[in-house]
């Protein structure tokens, strides 16, 4: 998604320009505020410090094949989340109040019905049983 790519973008300014670089970066190319840019690079340096060596192997698997990854697979997607935004050692959540599984945001990470979040009142969903935050705030 854009959101991602552009994510990715603010994460290589951490190489050049450490946190603030790329907190910076989040707070103007994402519109986010200083409290959430910095819970996301909090989540950026987790997913550094716990996930680099699988995110290495999902780029150089995908260059050289199409391979399907299932849910069940382990990707840096998956990686970020579990070590990431629950507390594990990551702290998202309790930063920014939120994660995509609370939420239950569609993302590159499909969820079985049983993993989604339906306890929200009000919140319309689409046809996979996600919330549709859109509708919500507008």
């Amino acid at each position: 998604s854009n959101a991602a790519a552009t994510s990715q973008a603010c994460a290589l300014k951490n190489f050049t320009g450490g946190r603030a670089a790329m907190r910076t970066c989040l707070e103007t190319q994402m519109g986010w505020t200083e409290g959430g840019a910095d819970a996301w690079a909090h989540s950026i340096e987790c997913a550094k410090e716990n996930c680099v060596f699988i995110a290495i192997q999902s780029m150089i698997t995908n260059q050289m094949g199409d391979f399907a990854v299932g849910p069940e697979s382990i990707t840096a997607a998956t990686c970020n989340e579990y070590q990431c935004e629950q507390g594990n050692p990551g702290k998202f959540a309790d930063l920014s109040g939120a994660s995509r599984r609370k939420m239950n945001i569609k993302s590159r990470i499909s969820r079985p019905a049983s993993q989604q979040c339906q306890i929200i009142d009000n919140i319309t969903r689409d046809a996979d049983g996600y919330n549709n935050w859109t509708a919500f705030f507008e």
